[in-house]
Order: C-alpha cells, then structure tokens, then sequence
C-alpha cells in the first residue's frame, strides 16, 4: 500500500512514486500473466498527511481481511535529503515484551539481496507515524521507504515530476523491490508472526468515538499487549453499532468512550453521540453472563501509558 496525498505540493517523491509503483506492479503482473501465490491487495490510502485517515479507516473497517491477511509492506517517501540513493525497511518490534526480531522486514532484506537488490537499513522504530504503523497493531508490516539527494524537496512545490524522472535508476529499484512481497511472501510460507498464534478474541468498541486519535488503529500497543498474549483484536468502528452476536465469543471488550465532532460551524445541538439502549443492554448482558468489560472514560488512559499486567 501507499498514501497518495501531499500536503500542498505536488507530492512526486512522497508520495507519488510510491503509489505509482503500485500501478506498476498490476501492469507487470497482468502483462507477464503472474498469478500471486496467495491473495494480494494493492491499497491506495487518503489522508496520510492529516494524521493517517485512510490507513486507520481501512484497517477500522476490514477486520476480516486483517485476520487472513499473512503481512503488510507500506511503502512511502523520506522527506529529508540524503547523500545518495538509500532504501530501507522499518519494523515495530515486540521489544517491549523482549522480543527484538524485524521477522519480516529481515526476510525482505535477505530476498532483495538475492536479486541484487541492497537495503541499506532495517530499522526497529517504536511508534513508526506513518500508515505501516496503523497496521503493526494488527498484522506483521514492514514500512519501505526510499531516499535520495532530492528527498529535501518534499512538502514543497519543487517536489515535481519533473525531479523524479531524473530518479529513473531509483524508481526501478523501487519497483523491484515491491514485486518481492507481491511475489514471494506466502512462497515459502515463511513464519512472520513473532506473536504467538490467537486462542482468544478481544473486541475494541469505538462506535461512537469518532476523534481520530482515539480510535482503536491508534491504540497500538495496546494492540500489540494482546497480541502478545494470544489474543485476536477485533475493532468495531466509528458509526456501526455493537450487538450481542459481536460479543458473542470475546473474552475481553474494551468500549471507547462517546466523543463527537458536530461539525466546522460547531454547533452545539450536533453534538448527539450517545449508546443506543440496545448497545447498552448487550453490553449489560455480555458482563452478566460473566464478560470482562473495560469501559474507559478517557481513551487518553489506554493510548498514553495505560500499563496492562
């Protein structure tokens, strides 16, 4: 996947290359009649720049693809310049529950290497903001990114099409390197999963928290925390009531709290988010019959140094 906005700028190295990178790939695939080896999905996301809408809204909104999805490769632009032509792949790790492996940004690496193709860093950057950080606190993601001596020229009306055609050696690289994911991951079956295998689901309930940093995709280690300990995260997202068959089989529901946004022109009679009296009483009934329920006041608690033993 790619994000293809820019913020006030013609938006060629970020992150226009990337997205029509993705372009590239189905025309290749198509073209040369390549059947992937398993299902694969090429995503283009909105709102990168604003605070990650469209990455956070596909991920709050395909939770069943998330649960069969083998891993993500995010690709976007580094928007500083650097010394030369540099490619590299950034993972969140587990570190925090001691366990430090990049398992999938490290079997990219080494298959790019195969094809002469060099990485120059695999980094494990905690808390990544980018999209491939929306995606960590769900399924296994390596986050691509490329740089070159013009990556200054980002966010600013001199990042055109023009400077990128003159990237035509770096663009191919690029592309390259995108048809391995497309290509070999689910090859080999490699295992890529450093949280152990879900024997449990968690339901994360946002259906009337509509701020964007509060949504569950932002609540990443939280994610992560149960991940680790063998839990399935589900989200129910913004505007899509929960139901009794929604809590049917969780062993632990988390309720975001109400929070609204009425509107530019800030109306005060707008703000009428509130629980619907089925939604409380499915709630009601999930902890009768012996549910763990955590409603939280304020999401901040969960999204900022909540510590979950």
């Amino acid at each position: 996947g790619a994000h293809i906005d820019s913020p006030n700028s013609p938006g060629a190295m970020d992150n226009g290359i990337n997205s029509a990178v993705l372009l590239e790939v189905a025309r290749i695939l198509n073209e040369a009649r390549i059947q992937p080896p398993v299902d694969l999905y090429l995503t283009w996301l909105g709102s990168e720049e604003l605070w990650l809408y469209g990455s956070q809204h596909f991920v709050n909104t395909h939770q069943e693809l998330l649960d069969r999805t083998i891993a993500a490769f995010l690709m976007d632009g580094i928007i500083v310049s650097t010394p030369g032509p540099i490619l590299e792949l950034l993972e969140w790790s587990h570190s925090r529950f001691g366990d430090d492996q990049l398992t999938f940004s490290r079997y990219l690496a080494r298959e790019a290497a195969s094809r002469d193709i060099i990485i120059d860093n695999v980094e494990d950057f905690q808390g990544i903001p980018a999209d491939s950080g929306v995606f960590n606190g769900f399924v296994p993601t390596s986050g691509f990114a490329f740089g070159s001596k013009e990556g200054g020229r980002a966010h600013s009306p001199y990042d055109t099409v023009e400077v990128a055609q003159e990237l035509g050696n770096l663009m191919e690289q690029v592309t390259a390197m995108a048809l391995i994911p497309a290509l070999e991951t689910g090859q080999d079956l490699p295992e890529l999963r450093v949280a152990p295998e879900p024997d449990r689901r968690a339901l994360i309930v946002a259906s009337h928290t509509e701020v964007v940093h509060m949504t569950p995709t932002t609540l990443i280690e939280m994610d992560r925390a149960l991940a680790w300990e063998g839990f399935d995260v589900d989200v129910i997202p913004y505007g899509q009531p929960v139901t009794p068959a929604d809590l049917a089989d969780a062993e632990l529901v988390v309720a975001l709290p109400v929070i609204d946004y009425p509107g530019p022109g800030g109306d005060l009679t707008l703000y009428d988010e509130a629980w619907r009296d089925e939604e409380t009483e499915s709630l009601v009934m999930y902890v009768e019959q012996g549910g763990l329920l955590v409603l939280s006041n304020s999401a901040h608690r969960i999204l900022f140094g909540q510590v979950f033993d």
